[in-house]
């Protein structure tokens, strides 16, 4: 015999535990787009860093 697990639903009519793993799986996308923004950010000061870098040892040349 299948027992069919009992949904509950919200007013918009979507099951709530659906909804938990929703929520759930947005906070994680959400802390992963925080730790990319942040790694992005690394990278472009330091691409800048030798950028500038170049450009110094272009001007001595």
């Amino acid at each position: 015999m299948n027992v069919n697990p009992i949904h509950l639903f919200n007013e918009r009519g979507h099951s709530i535990m659906s909804a938990d793993h929703l929520h759930a799986e947005l906070k994680r996308l959400q802390n992963e787009v925080n730790h990319l923004e942040r790694v992005n950010r690394s990278l472009a000061m330091r691409l800048a860093q030798l950028a500038e870098s170049a450009d110094d040892d272009l001007e001595a040349i």
